[in-house]
């Protein structure tokens, strides 16, 4: 494994320079200035749920593997562990622990509990209801997985689930607050801004991983504001990014995303990829679009948002029919965008992965990406 230094690396917590300072970022300017391969720039994003330490191995990982594919790499660590996130919670909070536990958990779970042997009947009922409706209206993911996401639900577990996946999305969102002195995506893109009016213009392709695809549509709405005229290639792998969001992005930002690619599992292999034999047999994403997930528009707990990464919402199009679906639906239709694993149709468009947190380890899928390093989509 290739030793990192901080030539190719920012270290974030809260959006803020942590590990690596902004002296180092400038330092990595400079270095990427006179690198050989200095007119192609990967910029990599590790997915959520993932510590510093494993940041950094993910980095350490692909370091030779964008090296090798003529690229200069840059990875952006930022802190989205799950101990980290809870941590952050815990240390936000000066009451005392029983106040922090109702912040964390919500007043409704602890009332829920208290009214447990009145309430135990009526519960049963509202769950049972929202399962069957679910069934119906073909929103279920699988009688097990709707059983687990529907209990969570009834008992207040999805209030947690939301909130620390929603602390862990804003680990993204918070790197590009103004001051570039502090805030590491917002200095990133001054440095670029600053190449670019000098005239250095490398070719930049954004890779994400799972959460990491949340970074990249935060950072293409502040790319507009430092390089408005710069385009970015885009290959997302797995993404976590809701429909919603990445739709919005495309609307405003089309036009700075010169390419696309999206690697990502079938459903098939998405619902065989077990987050937890027997007590939730569905993968990751099925979890965060069941559990983690709310309707941003209409605040409907629909237990079923649609993500990026998930085949099901673009391939059934009877129940998934809403305008940000459907045309999403066309845009990974065209200029074969979409990736659905396993899929072996050459350089550039071969992914043989069948679980989530493999799609930056699978040799097929790392071949497929320095393909489109070296030689475009």
């Amino acid at each position: 494994m290739t030793a990192l230094t901080t030539d190719h690396y920012l270290d974030l917590h809260a959006g803020k320079f942590t590990g690596t300072s902004k002296a180092d970022l400038d330092h990595l300017f400079q270095t990427l200035d006179r690198d050989p391969n200095s007119d192609r720039l990967v910029v990599h994003f590790h997915g959520g749920n993932v510590a510093e330490t494993e940041g950094v191995s993910i980095a350490e990982r692909l370091l030779p593997v964008y090296r090798a594919a003529g690229a200069y790499p840059v990875f952006f660590v930022w802190h989205s562990g799950i101990g980290e996130i809870i941590n952050d919670l815990r240390a936000s909070f000066s009451r005392p622990l029983r106040e922090q536990a109702r912040a964390i958990v919500s007043r409704r779970a602890l009332q829920s509990i208290r009214k447990l042997r009145t309430r135990h009947v009526l519960d049963l009922g509202y769950m049972l209801k929202r399962i069957a409706g679910r069934f119906v209206t073909g929103r279920s993911h699988g009688l097990r997985a709707t059983i687990t996401e529907e209990f969570m639900r009834v008992f207040f577990l999805t209030d947690f689930g939301n909130r620390v996946w929603r602390l862990m999305k804003h680990e993204a969102l918070d790197a590009f607050e103004p001051d570039e002195n502090v805030y590491g995506g917002t200095a990133f893109l001054a440095g670029l801004r600053r190449r670019w009016e000098a005239g250095q213009r490398p070719r930049i392709i954004l890779v994400a991983h799972s959460g990491g695809s949340i970074y990249v549509c935060h950072f293409l709405e502040h790319a507009a504001k430092h390089v408005p005229d710069a385009k970015f290639d885009v290959v997302f792998l797995a993404p976590a990014v809701t429909v919603e969001l990445f739709h919005q992005t495309v609307k405003k930002h089309s036009g700075r995303i010169a390419n696309f690619r999206n690697f990502a599992l079938s459903d098939g292999f998405e619902c065989s990829d077990k987050l937890v034999p027997w007590i939730y047999p569905r993968s990751l994403l099925y979890f965060m679009s069941g559990v983690c997930e709310h309707d941003d528009k209409t605040h409907a707990d629909l237990g079923d948002v649609p993500l990026l990464g998930m085949q099901r919402f673009f391939h059934d199009q009877r129940t998934y029919r809403n305008a940000d679906v459907v045309e999403l639906r066309q845009f990974l239709d065209e200029k074969e965008r979409a990736a659905w694993s396993k899929l072996e149709k050459g350089p550039g468009l071969t992914t043989t992965t069948t679980r989530h947190v493999e799609f930056d380890q699978n040799e097929a899928t790392v071949a497929s990406i320095q393909h489109i390093i070296k030689n475009g989509f």
